[in-house]
């Protein structure tokens, strides 16, 4: 059994599609960041993804309790298919129409790789909600 194949049939049956804007490598810094076209690849990569909102749960009883490691505080967690690979400064924006707000747009803060047995399964990218200005 191919995990990353079952993975992937869950996230068509019940994921959604989102717009991938990458960050490019070579972004200069200091006063000229904005210079050779900005900061982020002019086309969009369209991928099937599960949004999980963690913030929903912080008043559940397993939110009131400390785990050891790692905490994270993320306004949403997108689980992507291994071949989108998504990187931190990466764009995700969204339309969902049957939400109570129907386009968000978040920047990947971290992107982790899920592997099982020498083989990646998924990526998980743990975001934040940019605001447009």
């Amino acid at each position: 059994m191919d995990l990353g194949q079952e993975f992937k049939s869950i996230l068509i049956t019940y994921g959604h599609d989102i717009f991938l804007q990458r960050r490019k490598a070579d972004v200069a810094s200091g006063p000229y960041m904005e210079i050779d076209g900005g900061r982020y690849e002019t086309t969009a990569e369209k991928w099937t993804v599960y949004r999980w909102f963690p913030s929903l749960r912080r008043g559940s009883r397993m939110a009131k309790m400390q785990p050891e490691g790692f905490v994270y505080d993320y306004e949403a967690i997108f689980y992507f298919q291994p071949e989108a690979e998504p990187k931190e400064g990466d764009l995700i924006s969204e339309y969902t129409p049957h939400e109570r707000v129907g386009r968000a747009a978040y920047r990947v803060e971290h992107a982790v790789p899920y592997y099982f047995s020498n083989a990646l399964i998924y990526f998980a990218a743990l975001c934040s909600k940019v605001e447009p200005s």
